[in-house]
């Protein structure tokens, strides 16, 4: 895909860079592995949103909620 763009594609590298270091440093980010393999392993983006649409609940949404309750935004 990055052959028939015929333009700088910023981020590819950094991509790679992230994901490295989310795994090294046991991060889960999601967007990045789901990048990754649309970049790396050929899945097709449209399966790469489905994936992170779909995906199971995390504690991470939890800890936004608790977040946004702290500062007022939205009540829990």
């Amino acid at each position: 895909a990055l052959a028939e763009v015929d333009m700088v594609v910023e981020g590819v590298r950094t991509t790679r860079a992230v994901r490295y270091l989310a795994a090294k440093c046991s991060v889960e980010m999601p967007i990045t592995e789901q990048i990754y393999r649309v970049l790396f392993e050929g899945l097709n983006p449209g399966e790469a949103v489905s994936n992170l649409m779909t995906r199971s609940k995390t504690r991470e949404i939890e800890e936004v909620a608790r977040a946004a309750a702290a500062l007022g935004k939205i009540k829990q």
